[in-house]
């Protein structure tokens, strides 16, 4: 999707309101595994799921610009049932001027069931320009469950998909990749200080 370009240049990528689905549903309950670790699926109704699968990947702009690009996956037995499901997925974005607010999940029907749908955000990031990424971004879990026959299933989670930089702090995509701010900052100072001290 197009994003408007920033007017200071930053960009923050938070995680909106549950859209109330969650007051609404106050006997709704999380699935969780044969390990008792629970799951981002949420029962909110009898015909009705709530997933956060949902994945936010930073990369470096090729341009000036930022750039933001929403992938919808599902699985099925052919392709066509597949691009069917992964496009009935509902994942509004909205952009207010240098914030980007993306849901807290999205929900699968009776009719779609649980096809194992999950939502990618790849955002791109000029180098030069900065952006930070709001805490609600790690309530989102990516993994995919396979069936073993009868009731039993595992679930698969990439863990080195998890987030390496810190919550709420400002990164600048430098030329090398994304560096913390505050980190530079401290580690120029150190270097400052000990060249006074030579």
């Amino acid at each position: 999707m197009p994003l408007v370009r920033p007017n200071a240049g930053k960009l923050a990528i938070s995680v909106g309101p549950d859209g109330g689905w969650q007051a609404a549903h106050r006997h709704s309950w999380w699935l969780r595994d044969r390990r008792d670790n629970g799951l981002g699926i949420h029962l909110i109704s009898s015909d009705s799921l709530w997933l956060n699968t949902v994945k936010v990947r930073i990369a470096q702009s090729n341009d000036s610009l930022f750039h933001m690009y929403k992938l919808n996956i599902a699985r099925s037995s052919n392709e066509a049932d597949a691009m069917r499901l992964a496009k009935n997925i509902n994942f509004g974005i909205v952009q207010q001027d240098s914030v980007v607010v993306l849901p807290k999940g999205f929900a699968v029907s009776s009719r779609d069931q649980f096809r194992n749908q999950q939502v990618m955000i790849v955002v791109e990031v000029p180098v030069g320009k900065t952006i930070i990424l709001d805490r609600g971004i790690r309530l989102y879990d990516w993994f995919s469950i396979n069936i073993n026959g009868g009731s039993e299933f595992n679930v698969e989670r990439d863990w080195r998909e998890n987030y390496y930089y810190r919550i709420n702090r400002e990164y600048i995509m430098m030329p090398k990749g994304l560096r913390n701010i505050k980190d530079s900052t401290d580690r120029a100072e150190e270097e400052e200080t000990s060249d006074d001290d030579e």
